[in-house]
């Protein structure tokens, strides 16, 4: 959690196999609690949902509404695979970031996972990232 503040801009974006031009970012010049300098970080990528997004759909969309757009209903999700990195080798790290497909290490076909609607705040409004917890397992 923290703030961020900067302007609107534009930059054709290449992630994986998709090409966007003119994308919409919105360009952090100032975060506050953050840390990402003490990280190594130079920046961070939003992918909140359209009506979550703080840059005004007036204005462009964001990156996930314009990759979504692209795909069939049953594959407009990301999924992150979360592992603890031991040897603090990046190289090393079994944790992986996927977008429109399945991380096959994972699960092989998309009818094996397990759907759960978003959290909903009132009429129209959703809490998309909370989820009923089912298990948690400590070391």
């Amino acid at each position: 959690m923290g703030t961020v503040f900067g302007t609107v801009g534009y930059d054709d974006v290449s992630l994986g196999p998709y090409q966007i031009a003119s994308q919409t970012f919105a360009m952090a010049n100032e975060t506050g609690g953050l840390d990402l300098a003490a990280t190594g970080n130079s920046g961070l990528l939003g992918l909140a949902f359209p009506l979550a997004a703080t840059i005004p759909q007036t204005v462009g969309k964001t990156i996930l509404d314009t990759i979504f757009a692209h795909l069939d209903d049953p594959y407009r999700f990301f999924a992150f695979r979360l592992s603890r990195n031991e040897t603090q080798d990046l190289g090393l790290s079994d944790s992986s970031f996927t977008l429109g497909q399945l991380d096959s290490d994972i699960v092989k076909d998309i009818n094996q996972l397990t759907f759960t609607p978003v959290f909903s705040v009132g009429w129209g409004s959703y809490d998309f990232w909370k989820l009923p917890l089912q298990s948690i397992t400590i070391d």
